[in-house]
């Protein structure tokens, strides 16, 4: 099993693979593998998402961040 992120009361918990694929799928904002590795290319991904959001970038997949994937 992959990490999780979340919180578990509030929002669904997502492992780094399954963002990656709603970043991928939905938003294009991944290119890379789904490797379920959170490394650079992951985070460059968050931090264009996060972008289109109008959130802070910090590249960090938190709460707010999986709640709008």
């Amino acid at each position: 099993m992959g990490k999780h992120y979340g919180s578990r009361k509030g929002y669904e918990m997502l492992t780094v693979s399954q963002y990656q694929r709603g970043l991928a799928h939905y938003y294009g904002c991944y290119k890379g593998e789904i490797d379920g590795k959170n490394g650079p290319g992951t985070k460059k991904a968050v931090k264009k998402f996060q972008k289109s959001k109008s959130l802070s970038q910090d590249g960090i997949a938190g709460k707010v961040t999986i709640k709008l994937l």
